[in-house]
């Protein structure tokens, strides 16, 4: 049975703004425990990313036992309490996705608007609320998810990176670094770009991730996450040469990783280190058959 070893997990509480990197994490039924579960939107409720906003990179959360701490270097750190969920509503869109999300208020709209220099709130995903991933990519398996952009999780290999990378050297570019991709996983034991055509990885018990869509990327994989800078050519536009593929639904892309969903999982935690095997797809999730990518 062919295994892949887990190199690195990364978790995103506030979508879009920087990463933490885990030793070990937690699953729950929307991903890694408050990974996305946080999103900056402007005052009619549409999300910002990266994409708008590169400097948005550098705003550094901290997780504790009872806070989400934010930093930006130059301010006054943002303190947001974990214990006490907002009572205020106010209507989201992600995507086309329209919920009710808990609005954080004045004191974290103010901070982050100093900081962004425009208008904005921040607001944390309701747990009440279910956003289904679409059926195309989860069946009829039930599969939510918070702010994500699609699925829960994103899983990346150390071997595609290093491919990627070669062909940034042959430009005359420097090596890009994984977390210009904001993988949750970063996975070695599949060769280059094996993960595309794993169906899922089984946990230590009877729980799995099931890999269910190719990513296609978007120019966040061209902003350096240290600086907040943008490359005008890098990886984004490498991808769409050399990764230019389609997806189920038939829709090209500059791919790069894979998107999943857990399964029986809720509560497990995995490890950097952990060591994982091959499993095939959980039966009923109706998905078209291997390869993923034509």
């Amino acid at each position: 049975m062919q295994t892949i070893e887990i190199k690195s997990l990364h978790l995103y509480p506030v979508k879009s703004c920087g990463s933490i990197d885990l030793k070990e994490a937690t699953i729950g039924e929307r991903g890694f425990t408050y990974d996305r579960n946080w999103m900056v939107v402007q005052p009619d409720g549409s999300k910002l990313t990266q994409r708008e906003l590169p400097k948005m990179a550098l705003i550094q959360p901290q997780l504790d036992q009872d806070l989400l701490t934010l930093h930006y270097c130059g301010s006054k750190s943002l303190e947001v309490s974990l214990a006490y969920p907002p009572e205020e509503r106010i209507l989201v869109d992600i995507w086309g996705h329209k919920c009710v999300a808990l609005d954080e208020g004045l004191q974290a709209a103010e901070w982050l608007s100093n900081v962004l220099k425009r208008e904005v709130r921040l607001v944390r995903f309701d747990p009440s609320h279910r956003r289904l991933v679409d059926s195309t990519w989860a069946g009829t398996s039930g599969a939510h998810t918070g702010f994500a952009d699609v699925l829960p999780f994103l899983v990346t290999s150390e071997e595609s990176l290093a491919v990627i990378n070669e062909y940034r050297k042959a430009e005359g570019l420097p090596p890009s670094h994984m977390s210009r991709y904001r993988p949750n996983f970063v996975i070695a034991g599949a060769g280059a770009f094996g993960e595309d055509t794993i169906p899922a990885l089984r946990l230590r018990s009877e729980g799995k991730i099931e890999f269910v869509r190719p990513c296609s990327r978007c120019p966040i994989t061209n902003i350096d996450q240290t600086t907040g800078e943008r490359e005008k050519r890098g990886n984004l536009q490498i991808l769409a040469e050399r990764r230019n593929l389609k997806n189920y639904k038939g829709k090209s892309g500059a791919m790069f990783g894979v998107q999943g969903f857990p399964s029986n999982a809720d509560g497990q935690r995995v490890k950097v280190g952990d060591v994982l095997e091959i499993a095939d797809l959980t039966e009923g999730l109706e998905l078209p058959p291997l390869p993923r990518l034509f």
